[in-house]
């Protein structure tokens, strides 16, 4: 009578097919999530700026968006994250007031992603709109770059996304240096 099974050698030789189909699968996984990272950063952000466009056309003040670490104040550094708010009667129109105007939304920066807002080559922390949803003055030229930390060279894997002077969002492929 014949035990039914595999043997050692049957079972090491499986295992080392599996190794091998895994090492060479295993890069384009890391694509895809950067990628799906990559997409996923690009499309709250450019929501993020919608939504601060949309409520500064509801409030009689205006609206904007800024970069935040903890959905209360703002910073300087887009990558911990940015909130939305409306402007109420109190604070300056353009500029985020704690304890005076009203947060709308939050996002959470996104681990392994660089975010970068500049205007003119300057960084710039807060991107404010007006009571008919074009972007102040004082935030144009603007320039927002989003990519993941570990862009390989030659890759479409940079966003580029861009404002008009009517507030109008456009979002261009780069390549990563």
């Amino acid at each position: 009578m014949r035990n039914r099974g595999f043997t050692l050698v049957e079972l090491m030789v499986t295992v080392a097919i599996v190794a091998i189909l895994a090492a060479i699968a295993f890069p384009n996984f890391r694509a895809s999530f950067r990628s799906n990272r990559l997409a996923t950063t690009n499309n709250e952000l450019v929501a993020a700026l919608a939504l601060a466009r949309s409520e500064a056309s509801r409030s009689a003040l205006g609206a904007g968006l800024c970069a935040s670490a903890d959905g209360l104040t703002c910073s300087d550094d887009w990558n911990e994250g940015w909130l939305v708010w409306v402007d109420r009667p109190g604070g300056a129109s353009g500029q985020f007031n704690a304890g005076v105007d009203e947060v709308v939304r939050y996002i959470d920066g996104h681990r392994q992603m660089q975010v970068g807002v500049t205007s003119a080559g300057s960084p710039v922390g807060a991107i404010g709109f007006d009571q008919r949803g074009r972007p102040l003055a004082t935030a144009l030229p603007l320039s927002i770059s989003v990519q993941p930390d570990d862009c390989p060279a030659g890759r479409e894997d940079v966003r580029q996304v861009g404002m008009t002077l009517a507030g109008q969002i456009k979002t261009m492929r780069d390549t990563c240096e």
